[in-house]
């Protein structure tokens, strides 16, 4: 137990017992429009070149002109929309520690949707994917976790 008076080492001691964990988040903001789809996902940097890495194979190059299309073929695989909805990345960025990623799709969608979200979750069991959903003035928010299924939200 510590007491006031105990030296700066014993405090510092005292909070390396705490377990040490790393936390998986990302956020995807979908933005339903009478145009279309935008989409926004932001992951951090090194979780993403490891998905990258075990979903194609082998060590991606982040300044490479086929970068976008590795980006794509991943969130293809794990963001379904209807299962059926066409999308492409427009941009990748790197901001500070995070990849900021823009998609778009101009097909349009039915009065309720579908939506699955489990990137990264084969790699990280604990990872939680946090939802935006904008229609209109209409706002809504939802956590993806692994084996947690599909959102179904009416438009």
């Amino acid at each position: 137990m510590l007491w006031i008076g105990d030296s700066l080492p014993d405090l510092l001691t005292a909070a390396e017992v705490v377990e040490e964990h790393a936390i998986y988040l990302s956020t995807l903001k979908m933005d339903v429009q009478e145009q279309g789809v935008q989409m926004t996902i932001k992951v951090f940097e090194d979780d993403l070149r490891d998905a990258l890495r075990a979903h194609h194979g082998y060590v991606i190059d982040t300044t490479s002109a086929s970068f976008i299309d590795e980006v794509e073929s991943y969130f293809v695989d794990h963001i379904k929309i209807d299962r059926s909805l066409k999308y492409a990345v427009d941009h990748v960025s790197l901001v500070g520690d995070s990849f900021v990623i823009s998609a778009s799709s101009s097909q349009i969608l039915d009065d309720t949707i579908e939506i699955e979200a489990d990137y990264f979750m084969e790699l990280f069991p604990t990872q939680q994917n946090v939802l935006h959903f904008v229609h209109g003035e209409d706002t809504k928010y939802h956590i993806f976790k692994k084996g947690k299924g599909t959102l179904e939200i009416s438009l």
